[in-house]
């Protein structure tokens, strides 16, 4: 399964920057843990059956894991795809940009001039 509306470096980028941070830290958020998932509003039925993209949540509150990837700076909101909460989503991002978490904080300027914009669409990739 993919998480609906978040997406992260990875080996199609090469092995990038802060790939395999962001899969340790999906992995401590969901493995061996009792999650729930929930699918987006958009998804139609027949969907389902090809598309895995889903929210997940965990624990006793249920949290949102794609909630704590963007503000832990291990991910961005890809601007091609439609989500319910991709415009919380985005805020959540910015946070984690503004304050230079995860990846904002630490990979090369060139790496990060390369994902997508918070700003406009026609700037992404």
């Amino acid at each position: 399964a993919n998480l609906m509306g978040v997406d992260t470096a990875g080996w199609e980028d090469g092995g990038a920057c802060f790939t395999e941070k962001a899969k340790q830290f999906l992995s401590d958020q969901i493995l061996g843990k009792h999650v729930t998932i929930k699918w987006d509003k958009g998804v139609k039925a027949d969907e389902k059956k090809v598309r895995l993209f889903v929210y997940v949540h965990t624990g006793p509150f249920q949290t949102d894991v794609g909630v704590r990837i963007l503000l832990g700076g291990y991910g961005w909101v890809p601007w091609q795809y439609p989500a319910d909460r991709k415009e919380d989503y985005l805020r959540f991002e910015r946070i984690a940009r503004e304050a230079g978490n995860g990846l904002w904080g630490s990979c090369s300027a060139d790496y990060l001039q390369s994902r997508p914009t918070l700003d406009s669409p026609s700037k992404q990739p």
